[in-house]
Protein backbone atom coordinates (compact mmCIF):
# COMPACT_ATOMS: atom_id res chain seq x y z
CA UNK A 1 0.00 0.00 0.00
CA UNK A 2 2.97 2.24 0.70
CA UNK A 3 4.31 1.86 -2.36
CA UNK A 4 1.14 2.03 -4.74
CA UNK A 5 0.88 5.45 -2.76
CA UNK A 6 4.84 6.46 -3.44
CA UNK A 7 5.46 4.46 -7.07
CA UNK A 8 7.03 7.53 -8.76
CA UNK A 9 9.17 8.27 -5.66
CA UNK A 10 10.01 4.68 -5.08
CA UNK A 11 11.38 4.41 -8.90
CA UNK A 12 13.28 7.44 -8.61
CA UNK A 13 14.66 7.26 -5.42
CA UNK A 14 14.81 3.76 -4.39
CA UNK A 15 18.18 2.96 -6.31
CA UNK A 16 16.12 0.40 -8.62
CA UNK A 17 16.86 3.10 -11.49
CA UNK A 18 20.64 2.82 -10.55
CA UNK A 19 20.66 -1.20 -10.20
CA UNK A 20 19.29 -1.48 -14.01
CA UNK A 21 21.77 0.70 -15.03
CA UNK A 22 24.77 -0.52 -13.39
CA UNK A 23 23.34 -4.43 -13.02
CA UNK A 24 24.78 -4.51 -9.70
CA UNK A 25 22.96 -6.13 -7.04
CA UNK A 26 22.53 -4.29 -3.25
CA UNK A 27 21.62 -6.11 -0.31
CA UNK A 28 20.78 -4.73 2.85
CA UNK A 29 20.34 -0.89 1.77
CA UNK A 30 18.68 1.43 4.55
CA UNK A 31 16.41 3.46 3.03
CA UNK A 32 14.00 6.35 3.97
CA UNK A 33 10.64 7.44 2.71
CA UNK A 34 8.71 9.91 4.12
CA UNK A 35 8.72 9.13 7.92
CA UNK A 36 9.25 5.42 7.14
CA UNK A 37 12.23 3.42 7.19
CA UNK A 38 12.82 0.65 5.25
CA UNK A 39 15.79 -2.14 4.09
CA UNK A 40 15.96 -2.97 1.00
CA UNK A 41 17.58 -5.60 -1.29
CA UNK A 42 17.67 -4.80 -5.02
CA UNK A 43 18.28 -6.95 -8.00
CA UNK A 44 18.31 -6.95 -11.59
CA UNK A 45 16.28 -8.92 -14.22
CA UNK A 46 17.78 -10.13 -16.96
CA UNK A 47 16.00 -11.22 -20.24
CA UNK A 48 18.81 -12.97 -22.94
CA UNK A 49 21.40 -11.07 -21.36
CA UNK A 50 19.59 -7.93 -20.93
CA UNK A 51 18.26 -5.86 -18.13
CA UNK A 52 14.84 -5.78 -18.48
CA UNK A 53 14.36 -4.23 -15.09
CA UNK A 54 14.47 -4.40 -10.98
CA UNK A 55 13.38 -6.05 -8.26
CA UNK A 56 13.37 -4.60 -4.95
CA UNK A 57 12.16 -6.28 -1.66
CA UNK A 58 11.23 -3.50 1.13
CA UNK A 59 10.77 -4.03 5.08
CA UNK A 60 9.62 -1.57 7.36
CA UNK A 61 11.51 -0.86 10.51
CA UNK A 62 10.59 2.50 11.55
CA UNK A 63 9.42 0.91 14.88
CA UNK A 64 12.55 -0.93 15.13
CA UNK A 65 14.49 1.88 14.61
CA UNK A 66 12.61 4.61 17.01
CA UNK A 67 13.13 1.23 19.70
CA UNK A 68 16.83 1.49 19.14
CA UNK A 69 17.24 5.50 19.62
CA UNK A 70 15.53 5.43 22.70
CA UNK A 71 17.51 2.26 23.77
CA UNK A 72 20.45 4.85 23.11
CA UNK A 73 18.97 7.06 25.09
CA UNK A 74 18.13 5.45 27.98
CA UNK A 75 21.92 3.83 27.95
CA UNK A 76 23.12 7.37 27.73
CA UNK A 77 20.54 8.36 30.87
CA UNK A 78 21.63 5.02 32.60
CA UNK A 79 25.21 5.94 32.27
CA UNK A 80 24.64 9.77 33.42
CA UNK A 81 23.01 8.06 36.40
CA UNK A 82 25.71 6.04 37.34
CA UNK A 83 28.34 8.27 37.30
CA UNK A 84 26.06 11.05 39.55
CA UNK A 85 25.57 8.01 41.90
CA UNK A 86 29.73 7.36 41.96
CA UNK A 87 30.40 10.75 42.10
CA UNK A 88 28.65 11.10 45.41
CA UNK A 89 30.35 11.41 48.69
CA UNK A 90 27.42 9.99 50.65
CA UNK A 91 26.80 6.23 50.56
CA UNK A 92 23.78 5.14 48.52
CA UNK A 93 22.18 1.93 48.60
CA UNK A 94 18.91 1.02 46.55
CA UNK A 95 16.72 -2.06 46.89
CA UNK A 96 13.80 -2.90 45.30
CA UNK A 97 10.17 -2.86 46.46
CA UNK A 98 10.49 -6.18 48.52
CA UNK A 99 13.67 -5.16 49.66
CA UNK A 100 16.53 -7.24 47.38
CA UNK A 101 19.76 -4.92 47.53
CA UNK A 102 20.10 -3.96 43.67
CA UNK A 103 22.67 -1.21 43.99
CA UNK A 104 25.78 -0.19 46.26
CA UNK A 105 27.97 2.68 45.45
CA UNK A 106 31.52 2.98 46.11
CA UNK A 107 31.17 5.50 48.50
CA UNK A 108 28.80 3.23 50.97
CA UNK A 109 31.54 0.65 50.65
CA UNK A 110 34.51 3.79 52.24
CA UNK A 111 32.22 4.17 54.47
CA UNK A 112 30.68 1.12 55.78
CA UNK A 113 33.63 -1.03 55.24
CA UNK A 114 30.85 -3.67 53.29
CA UNK A 115 31.27 -4.70 49.92
CA UNK A 116 28.72 -4.54 47.06
CA UNK A 117 29.61 -7.85 46.19
CA UNK A 118 28.23 -9.10 49.78
CA UNK A 119 24.77 -7.41 49.43
CA UNK A 120 24.00 -7.41 46.05
CA UNK A 121 20.89 -9.74 45.26
CA UNK A 122 21.06 -10.21 49.03
CA UNK A 123 17.20 -9.60 50.88
CA UNK A 124 17.28 -6.73 53.69
CA UNK A 125 16.34 -9.09 56.09
CA UNK A 126 18.25 -11.86 55.34
CA UNK A 127 21.10 -9.37 55.89
CA UNK A 128 19.78 -8.33 59.75
CA UNK A 129 19.49 -11.60 60.49
CA UNK A 130 22.70 -12.34 59.21
CA UNK A 131 24.27 -9.71 61.30
CA UNK A 132 25.72 -7.53 59.01
CA UNK A 133 23.28 -5.15 60.40
CA UNK A 134 21.48 -4.41 63.40
CA UNK A 135 18.49 -2.84 62.05
CA UNK A 136 17.45 -1.45 58.49
CA UNK A 137 16.11 1.87 57.18
CA UNK A 138 14.56 0.01 54.08
CA UNK A 139 12.48 -2.33 56.27
CA UNK A 140 10.98 0.51 57.86
CA UNK A 141 9.91 2.17 54.76
CA UNK A 142 8.99 -0.99 53.05
CA UNK A 143 6.86 -1.14 56.24
CA UNK A 144 5.46 2.20 57.18
CA UNK A 145 5.76 3.53 53.33
CA UNK A 146 7.23 6.72 54.21
CA UNK A 147 10.94 8.17 54.27
CA UNK A 148 12.61 7.18 57.49
CA UNK A 149 15.90 8.30 59.46
CA UNK A 150 17.94 5.85 61.71
CA UNK A 151 21.24 5.44 63.43
CA UNK A 152 22.60 2.17 62.35
CA UNK A 153 25.42 0.27 63.46
CA UNK A 154 27.04 -1.91 60.42
CA UNK A 155 27.89 -4.62 62.59
CA UNK A 156 30.62 -6.04 60.76
CA UNK A 157 32.70 -3.41 61.09
CA UNK A 158 31.59 -1.76 64.03
CA UNK A 159 31.06 1.60 62.16
CA UNK A 160 28.19 4.13 62.94
CA UNK A 161 26.21 5.58 60.38
CA UNK A 162 23.20 7.99 59.78
CA UNK A 163 20.89 6.62 56.76
CA UNK A 164 18.13 8.22 55.57
CA UNK A 165 15.64 5.86 53.24
CA UNK A 166 13.13 6.98 50.61
CA UNK A 167 10.64 5.07 48.85
CA UNK A 168 10.01 5.90 44.89
CA UNK A 169 6.37 4.85 43.84
CA UNK A 170 5.71 3.53 40.09
CA UNK A 171 2.76 5.09 38.06
CA UNK A 172 0.18 2.94 40.90
CA UNK A 173 1.55 3.55 43.59
CA UNK A 174 3.41 1.02 44.50
CA UNK A 175 7.05 0.78 46.25
CA UNK A 176 9.36 0.12 43.49
CA UNK A 177 12.69 1.65 44.85
CA UNK A 178 13.96 2.23 48.29
CA UNK A 179 16.95 4.69 48.23
CA UNK A 180 18.91 5.02 50.98
CA UNK A 181 21.44 7.73 52.00
CA UNK A 182 24.23 6.72 54.02
CA UNK A 183 26.59 9.36 56.58
CA UNK A 184 29.52 8.14 58.37
CA UNK A 185 28.64 9.72 61.84
CA UNK A 186 32.39 7.52 63.47
CA UNK A 187 33.85 10.20 61.11
CA UNK A 188 31.59 13.34 62.56
CA UNK A 189 32.29 12.28 65.95
CA UNK A 190 36.05 11.77 66.26
CA UNK A 191 35.55 15.24 64.07
CA UNK A 192 33.95 16.66 66.88
CA UNK A 193 36.01 15.48 69.58
CA UNK A 194 39.21 16.81 67.72
CA UNK A 195 37.23 20.19 67.73
CA UNK A 196 36.27 20.26 71.28
CA UNK A 197 40.05 19.01 71.93
CA UNK A 198 41.39 21.85 70.21
CA UNK A 199 38.93 24.63 71.34
CA UNK A 200 40.04 23.43 75.01
CA UNK A 201 43.65 23.64 74.44
CA UNK A 202 43.12 27.11 72.24
CA UNK A 203 41.17 28.01 75.95
CA UNK A 204 43.87 26.39 78.06
CA UNK A 205 46.28 28.26 75.92
CA UNK A 206 44.95 31.70 75.48
CA UNK A 207 44.40 31.79 79.77
CA UNK A 208 48.09 30.96 80.22
CA UNK A 209 48.87 33.73 77.91
CA UNK A 210 47.07 36.29 79.75
CA UNK A 211 47.99 35.21 82.58
CA UNK A 212 51.75 35.29 81.84
CA UNK A 213 51.10 38.69 80.00
CA UNK A 214 49.55 39.79 83.23
CA UNK A 215 52.49 38.19 85.44
CA UNK A 216 54.76 41.22 83.04
CA UNK A 217 52.87 43.99 83.21
CA UNK A 218 54.33 47.31 84.07
CA UNK A 219 52.62 48.08 86.80
CA UNK A 220 53.97 51.33 85.90
CA UNK A 221 55.32 52.77 89.00
CA UNK A 222 53.53 50.55 91.78
CA UNK A 223 55.38 49.12 94.70
CA UNK A 224 54.13 46.03 95.55
CA UNK A 225 55.92 44.47 98.69
CA UNK A 226 53.70 43.85 101.54
CA UNK A 227 51.77 39.80 101.32
CA UNK A 228 48.36 42.67 101.59
CA UNK A 229 49.13 44.45 98.23
CA UNK A 230 50.11 40.92 96.53
CA UNK A 231 47.09 40.00 97.13
CA UNK A 232 45.57 42.53 96.03
CA UNK A 233 47.32 42.48 92.83
CA UNK A 234 45.97 38.91 92.29
CA UNK A 235 42.74 40.07 93.03
CA UNK A 236 43.00 42.78 89.87
CA UNK A 237 44.02 40.00 87.56
CA UNK A 238 41.33 38.12 87.78
CA UNK A 239 38.60 40.37 87.97
CA UNK A 240 40.01 42.16 85.14
CA UNK A 241 38.65 38.94 82.92
CA UNK A 242 34.90 39.60 83.73
CA UNK A 243 33.13 42.46 82.69
CA UNK A 244 31.74 43.76 86.27
CA UNK A 245 32.27 47.21 87.28
CA UNK A 246 34.94 47.95 89.49
CA UNK A 247 34.91 49.92 92.62
CA UNK A 248 38.48 51.12 93.60
CA UNK A 249 38.60 53.12 97.13
CA UNK A 250 41.62 54.14 99.08
CA UNK A 251 43.13 57.55 100.18
CA UNK A 252 45.04 60.16 97.82
CA UNK A 253 48.40 59.19 96.15
CA UNK A 254 47.72 54.91 97.27
CA UNK A 255 47.61 54.58 93.24
CA UNK A 256 43.95 54.07 92.23
CA UNK A 257 44.53 55.32 88.80
CA UNK A 258 47.82 51.96 88.53
CA UNK A 259 45.57 49.98 89.39
CA UNK A 260 42.90 51.01 87.16
CA UNK A 261 45.09 50.65 84.34
CA UNK A 262 46.24 47.66 84.84
CA UNK A 263 42.47 46.14 85.17
CA UNK A 264 42.07 47.46 81.38
CA UNK A 265 45.22 45.98 80.31
CA UNK A 266 45.18 42.32 81.81
CA UNK A 267 41.31 42.37 80.24
CA UNK A 268 40.34 41.38 77.05
CA UNK A 269 39.68 45.06 76.31
CA UNK A 270 43.54 46.20 76.22
CA UNK A 271 43.75 47.01 72.88
CA UNK A 272 40.97 49.02 72.85
CA UNK A 273 41.34 52.51 74.65
CA UNK A 274 41.09 53.62 78.71
CA UNK A 275 39.71 56.88 79.04
CA UNK A 276 39.86 58.76 82.23
CA UNK A 277 37.35 61.24 83.42
CA UNK A 278 37.87 63.14 87.02
CA UNK A 279 34.27 64.00 88.30
CA UNK A 280 35.58 66.60 91.18
CA UNK A 281 38.26 68.24 88.67
CA UNK A 282 35.35 69.28 86.10
CA UNK A 283 32.25 71.87 86.86
CA UNK A 284 29.09 70.11 87.13
CA UNK A 285 27.75 71.95 83.97
CA UNK A 286 29.85 70.87 81.77
CA UNK A 287 30.63 67.50 83.55
CA UNK A 288 27.79 65.84 81.16
CA UNK A 289 28.72 67.21 77.58
CA UNK A 290 31.66 65.78 78.44
CA UNK A 291 31.20 62.81 79.71
CA UNK A 292 28.01 62.13 77.06
CA UNK A 293 29.06 64.44 74.39
CA UNK A 294 26.57 67.18 72.66
CA UNK A 295 24.82 67.76 69.46
CA UNK A 296 24.45 70.66 67.36
CA UNK A 297 22.61 73.75 68.99
CA UNK A 298 22.87 71.82 72.75
CA UNK A 299 23.89 75.23 74.34
CA UNK A 300 25.38 78.56 73.30
CA UNK A 301 28.86 77.74 71.58
CA UNK A 302 28.26 74.21 71.01
CA UNK A 303 30.36 72.94 67.66
CA UNK A 304 28.48 72.97 64.71
CA UNK A 305 28.06 68.99 64.15
CA UNK A 306 28.16 68.25 67.78
CA UNK A 307 30.70 66.27 69.62
CA UNK A 308 31.58 63.08 71.22
CA UNK A 309 31.54 62.79 74.78
CA UNK A 310 33.86 60.43 76.43
CA UNK A 311 31.67 57.79 76.52
CA UNK A 312 32.17 56.91 73.17
CA UNK A 313 35.81 57.69 72.64
CA UNK A 314 35.74 54.61 75.01
CA UNK A 315 33.87 51.96 73.11
CA UNK A 316 35.37 48.84 73.38
CA UNK A 317 37.60 49.61 76.33
CA UNK A 318 37.25 51.21 79.65
CA UNK A 319 36.48 54.49 81.27
CA UNK A 320 37.79 55.22 84.29
CA UNK A 321 35.58 57.24 87.05
CA UNK A 322 37.98 59.29 89.28
CA UNK A 323 36.83 60.77 91.98
CA UNK A 324 33.31 59.56 91.91
CA UNK A 325 32.18 60.75 95.23
CA UNK A 326 32.88 64.53 93.85
CA UNK A 327 29.44 63.50 91.52
CA UNK A 328 25.93 65.95 91.95
CA UNK A 329 22.86 64.23 92.55
CA UNK A 330 21.76 65.26 89.13
CA UNK A 331 24.63 63.49 87.56
CA UNK A 332 24.09 60.57 89.75
CA UNK A 333 21.04 59.80 88.08
CA UNK A 334 21.96 59.86 84.68
CA UNK A 335 25.61 57.92 85.65
CA UNK A 336 22.75 55.17 86.81
CA UNK A 337 20.83 55.18 83.50
CA UNK A 338 24.66 54.16 81.75
CA UNK A 339 25.26 51.50 84.16
CA UNK A 340 21.88 50.23 83.85
CA UNK A 341 21.11 50.10 80.35
CA UNK A 342 24.72 50.33 78.84
CA UNK A 343 23.06 53.41 76.83
CA UNK A 344 23.04 57.57 76.44
CA UNK A 345 21.94 60.52 74.81
CA UNK A 346 24.23 63.09 74.10
CA UNK A 347 22.86 66.57 75.74
CA UNK A 348 20.51 68.17 72.70
CA UNK A 349 19.71 64.76 71.28
CA UNK A 350 17.40 62.46 71.52
CA UNK A 351 19.02 59.38 70.00
CA UNK A 352 20.08 56.57 72.21
CA UNK A 353 23.32 55.24 71.31
CA UNK A 354 24.57 52.05 72.91
CA UNK A 355 27.38 52.19 75.25
CA UNK A 356 29.98 49.28 74.75
CA UNK A 357 32.50 50.02 78.05
CA UNK A 358 33.47 48.91 80.92
CA UNK A 359 33.16 51.03 84.29
CA UNK A 360 35.94 51.32 86.62
CA UNK A 361 35.40 53.73 89.28
CA UNK A 362 37.52 55.24 92.21
CA UNK A 363 36.87 57.10 95.34
CA UNK A 364 38.67 58.58 98.68
CA UNK A 365 35.70 59.05 100.16
CA UNK A 366 33.42 57.09 102.03
CA UNK A 367 30.27 56.13 99.60
CA UNK A 368 28.31 54.26 102.20
CA UNK A 369 28.28 56.87 104.75
CA UNK A 370 27.29 59.56 101.68
CA UNK A 371 24.09 57.27 100.92
CA UNK A 372 23.09 57.18 104.52
CA UNK A 373 23.34 61.03 104.34
CA UNK A 374 21.17 61.42 101.45
CA UNK A 375 24.88 62.85 99.19
CA UNK A 376 24.79 59.51 97.31
CA UNK A 377 22.13 57.54 94.93
CA UNK A 378 21.61 54.42 96.82
CA UNK A 379 21.08 52.57 93.97
CA UNK A 380 24.12 54.06 92.01
CA UNK A 381 26.73 52.73 95.16
CA UNK A 382 25.51 49.13 94.55
CA UNK A 383 25.91 49.75 91.03
CA UNK A 384 29.02 50.94 91.08
CA UNK A 385 29.90 48.41 94.16
CA UNK A 386 29.64 44.96 91.99
CA UNK A 387 33.82 44.13 92.78
CA UNK A 388 35.42 46.32 95.54
CA UNK A 389 39.27 46.85 95.96
CA UNK A 390 40.23 48.62 99.01
CA UNK A 391 43.74 49.76 98.73
CA UNK A 392 45.29 50.47 101.94
CA UNK A 393 47.39 53.35 103.03
CA UNK A 394 50.92 54.13 102.19
CA UNK A 395 51.69 54.28 105.77
CA UNK A 396 50.83 50.66 106.29
CA UNK A 397 51.94 49.33 102.87
CA UNK A 398 55.60 50.25 102.79
CA UNK A 399 58.11 49.49 105.67
CA UNK A 400 61.32 50.87 106.19
CA UNK A 401 62.63 47.28 105.24
CA UNK A 402 60.92 47.41 101.83
CA UNK A 403 63.10 50.23 100.71
CA UNK A 404 66.72 49.98 98.80
CA UNK A 405 69.64 50.32 100.88
CA UNK A 406 70.50 53.43 100.06
CA UNK A 407 67.30 55.32 100.79
CA UNK A 408 66.99 53.41 104.85
CA UNK A 409 67.47 56.35 107.22
CA UNK A 410 66.88 59.02 105.03
CA UNK A 411 63.31 59.30 105.57
CA UNK A 412 62.39 59.88 109.42
CA UNK A 413 59.21 58.74 110.92
CA UNK A 414 56.70 61.55 110.19
CA UNK A 415 57.91 61.64 106.57
CA UNK A 416 57.11 57.78 105.93
CA UNK A 417 53.24 58.51 106.56
CA UNK A 418 52.74 61.68 104.22
CA UNK A 419 55.30 60.43 101.69
CA UNK A 420 53.22 59.16 98.37
CA UNK A 421 53.74 56.43 96.34
CA UNK A 422 54.85 58.82 93.82
CA UNK A 423 57.45 60.52 95.92
CA UNK A 424 58.92 57.06 96.73
CA UNK A 425 59.37 55.86 93.42
CA UNK A 426 60.61 59.04 91.88
CA UNK A 427 63.55 58.39 94.66
CA UNK A 428 64.47 54.48 93.82
CA UNK A 429 63.82 55.91 89.88
CA UNK A 430 66.32 58.23 89.87
CA UNK A 431 68.60 56.49 91.78
CA UNK A 432 68.26 53.03 89.29
CA UNK A 433 68.62 55.76 86.31
CA UNK A 434 71.96 56.64 87.54
CA UNK A 435 73.02 53.59 88.57
CA UNK A 436 72.55 52.11 84.95
CA UNK A 437 74.59 54.96 83.33
CA UNK A 438 77.37 54.72 85.58
CA UNK A 439 77.81 51.08 84.87
CA UNK A 440 77.03 51.47 81.31
CA UNK A 441 78.31 54.90 79.96
CA UNK A 442 76.01 54.55 77.54
CA UNK A 443 72.50 56.01 76.70
CA UNK A 444 71.57 52.89 74.65
CA UNK A 445 72.82 50.21 76.87
CA UNK A 446 71.91 51.58 79.63
CA UNK A 447 67.74 52.15 78.72
CA UNK A 448 68.52 48.36 77.41
CA UNK A 449 69.28 47.36 81.11
CA UNK A 450 66.53 48.91 82.30
CA UNK A 451 64.40 47.92 79.90
CA UNK A 452 62.69 50.91 78.57
CA UNK A 453 63.53 52.90 75.32
CA UNK A 454 65.89 55.64 74.81
CA UNK A 455 63.76 58.76 74.43
CA UNK A 456 61.94 57.68 77.74
CA UNK A 457 65.67 57.70 79.66
CA UNK A 458 66.64 60.62 78.06
CA UNK A 459 63.27 62.39 79.08
CA UNK A 460 63.17 60.79 82.68
CA UNK A 461 67.35 61.75 83.22
CA UNK A 462 65.87 65.42 82.16
CA UNK A 463 63.54 65.77 84.84
CA UNK A 464 65.54 64.15 87.67
CA UNK A 465 68.22 66.47 86.18
CA UNK A 466 70.61 63.58 85.64
CA UNK A 467 73.17 64.88 82.89
CA UNK A 468 74.16 61.92 80.05
CA UNK A 469 77.55 62.65 78.51
CA UNK A 470 76.86 63.02 74.63
CA UNK A 471 73.39 63.37 74.78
Amino acid sequence: MVLGRHIKEILVNTGLLEVMRTGQAQAGQKLTIGDRTFITNRTPIYKDGEIIGAIGVFQDISDLDSISRELRSVREISEELDAIIESSYDGIYVTDGVGVTIRVNKAYERITGVLAKEVIGRNMKDLVKEGFFDQSVTLIVLEKKQPATIMQEIKKTGKQVIVTGNPVYNSEGKIVRVVTNVRDITELNTLKSQLEKTQNLSQRYYSELQHLRSQQMDLEGMIVVSPEMKTIIEKVKRISQVESTVLIMGESGVGKENIAKLIHRCSPRFEGPFIKINCGAIPENLLESELFGYETGAFTGAKKGGKPGLVELANGGSLFLDEIGELGLAMQVKLLRLLQEKEFIRVGGTQTQLANIRIIAATNKDLKAMVQEKHFQEDLYYRLNVVPIYIPPLRDEISENDLPEHIKGQISPGEKKVKTLEQIVAEIEEDAISKALERNKNMEKAAHALGIHRTTLLRKARKYGITISGS
